[in-house]
């Protein structure tokens, strides 16, 4: 069997052959220890020799110590195993039952010698799917009884002794060639198996691959792209025109819709890191109905498409963030998918759990596809791959998100339409803890911030930024060049540390901040801001255990991190 077209080393291939012989050997020897053997001595005792049965459970004995021993060397001592040694059970026990057709036959009448022929290959055919992976093992265990056999029948005056030994000598010759048949499907199975084992770590490698080309395009792109978003709400607070009003809002839609499209790579990164935490609560789903449907409505009018919600108060108890993210991905699917008529956002309690349901009128999805639109990049209709229409993530993220939360996911769809159901925990009402929302205004001026961060544009866009909200701030590419200024200025101290995660030199943001906060001898408030989305950055990351956030971020974010760590210092 030639293993040259196929991935496969012959080392592999042998070590597997070996580990199945010896699994599932082991089963048929101590049958033929605690069982066969007790049972061919009570057969056959009538026709025993004297002191038969002290060699018999002796040899017996003997058998048993020796598969004891070679699985010790199985289970403990692997690295000393071979064939040799793995075969020492097998010719033992062959050995063992050559020595019945002289122990139990002490008679010349053929029915004994019959009894005999068919006990040996019952005993045989039953082991030898087993035996199966070494051909030579079999003919071992077949040939060696049975010769014994034909051997006994010639010393032996016994009628129609001729014809059964023709009958065993064709039963091995036909056994041998079915064994040999079952020995190859043996062997195409462990190839099977193995070929099975390099396409799974093949596709991991692939996945892994592809994760890492995502992460650094990802990074490289947010890295531009959140310089862009700092500078223009720079450029917001600024006094300007009037008519300047259409052209920010173009220019904020259009970086809102590529962080879109970076934010979805980065929750497949988060879920590829199993990274998403979550917090379940009781809340009213009005209140995120309302919600998501005026984020929502903008593109829904466009379409002249009409948008129906159920007023059902119902409560519900799961993450906020998530199941937003699930239903929002949902409805912008509806609407992507739907050119006339109608979408709609109900509820509706079961047993134990709300059934949430998103349906559209829209050109539906086949039989065929209702299984792959939940794959990663797959999309219906956009062959020319319109960025407008997204990556192709939402419905994938969807699903992952539905089984991290073990939320039940359906779907129903035909020509007139689609229904995406969630089912979630019911929530309690009365469970439900109020929450007050931070105020975004407030002075800043009283605000000395650190950045660092290795890329110029970054810093430029976040001195800016903070300059226009009246903010003392420096900024540096490295903690180094950080330390040295704060040593050499030792009136200017910051109350506040913003840096990016990955740094020069191999450093992270979470080293920076601790080399500073060395520096200062006092842990003042820091953020990490990243544009990372490599599965293992960031699970690096958020176990540092400073407050993180991911780019793009919008200039809000940052605000509301000041005014809520920082609130004393805040007028």
């Amino acid at each position: 069997m030639s293993l040259d077209s196929k991935k496969i080393s012959k080392i592999e291939f042998e070590e597997l052959r070996l580990n199945n012989f010896m699994k599932e050997s082991l089963p048929h020897y101590l049958g033929a220890i605690f069982v066969a053997a007790p049972f061919y001595a009570f057969i056959l005792h009538k026709s025993a020799i004297e002191h038969a049965y002290l060699i018999w459970f002796s040899l017996d004995l003997l058998f048993l110590i020796a598969t004891l021993g070679v699985y010790y060397i199985y289970y403990r001592k692997k690295e000393m195993l071979n064939l040799t040694i793995a075969a020492i059970p097998i010719v033992g026990f062959s050995l063992f039952i050559t020595t019945s057709p002289w122990l139990f036959l002490k008679t010349d009448q053929s029915i004994y010698y019959f009894t005999m022929m068919v006990m040996l290959f019952s005993l045989v055919a039953n082991s030898a799917y087993a035996f199966s992976y070494y051909l030579k093992l079999i003919a071992v265990l077949l040939i060696t009884p049975l010769a014994s056999l034909l051997f006994k029948i010639s010393y032996s005056n016994i009628e129609d002794g001729l014809i059964l030994q023709v009958a065993i000598v064709l039963t091995v010759a036909s056994a041998l060639v079915f064994y040999r048949y079952i020995s190859n499907r043996s062997l195409q199975t462990i190839e099977l198996q193995l070929e099975n084992v390099q396409a799974r770590i093949e596709a991991e490698q692939a996945n892994h691959a592809k994760s890492k080309f995502l992460a650094a395009a990802s990074h490289d792109i947010r890295q531009p792209l959140q310089a862009v978003v700092f500078f223009l709400e720079t450029l917001k607070n600024r006094n300007r025109d009037p008519d300047d009003e259409i052209i920010y809002g173009r220019l904020e839609s259009s970086v809102e819709s590529m962080s879109g499209l970076l934010n979805d790579l980065l929750d497949i990164s988060k879920l590829d890191a199993d990274s998403v935490h979550s917090k379940s609560e009781h809340f009213s789903l009005t209140e995120l109905g309302d919600r998501l449907i005026n984020d929502v409505h903008p593109s829904a009018e466009k379409k002249s498409l009409s948008i129906d919600k159920d007023s059902s108060d119902l409560y519900v108890f799961a993450d906020t963030i998530l199941l937003d993210r699930v239903l929002k991905n949902l409805l912008s699917n509806a609407v992507q998918y739907t050119d006339q008529g109608s979408i709609s956002l109900s509820s509706q309690q079961q047993a134990e759990t709300v059934l949430i349901q998103v349906k559209d009128t829209g050109i539906g999805i086949p039989a065929s596809e209702q299984q792959s639109i939940f794959d990663e990049f797959h999309q219906l209709q956009n062959p020319e791959r319109d960025s407008n229409n997204g990556l192709g993530l939402g419905l994938a993220i969807v699903k992952r998100l539905c089984d991290h939360q073990n939320w039940p996911l359906t779907l129903v769809s035909d020509s007139s339409g689609s229904c995406f159901s969630v089912e979630v925990p019911l929530g309690d009402r009365n469970k439900v803890v109020e929450v007050t929302q931070p105020k975004i205004s407030g002075e800043l001026g009283s605000i000395r911030v650190l950045v660092i961060d290795d890329d110029e544009a970054i810093c430029h866009s976040l001195v800016a930024l903070f300059k226009s909200w009246g903010s003392e701030v420096e900024a540096f590419e490295s903690a180094q060049a950080a330390e040295d200024f704060l040593l050499a200025n030792l009136e200017w101290r910051p109350n506040l540390l913003i840096s990016d995660y990955r740094l020069r030199e191999n450093k992270t943001g979470a080293e920076a901040i601790q080399q500073i906060h060395g520096v200062l001898d006092e842990e003042i408030p820091a953020l990490i801001i990243t544009g990372d989305t490599d599965p293992l950055r960031i699970q690096e990351a958020e176990a540092s255990g400073f407050a993180i956030v991911h780019k793009p971020i919008k200039a809000v974010k940052i605000r509301t991190f000041i005014l809520q760590r920082c609130k004393p210092l805040i007028s």
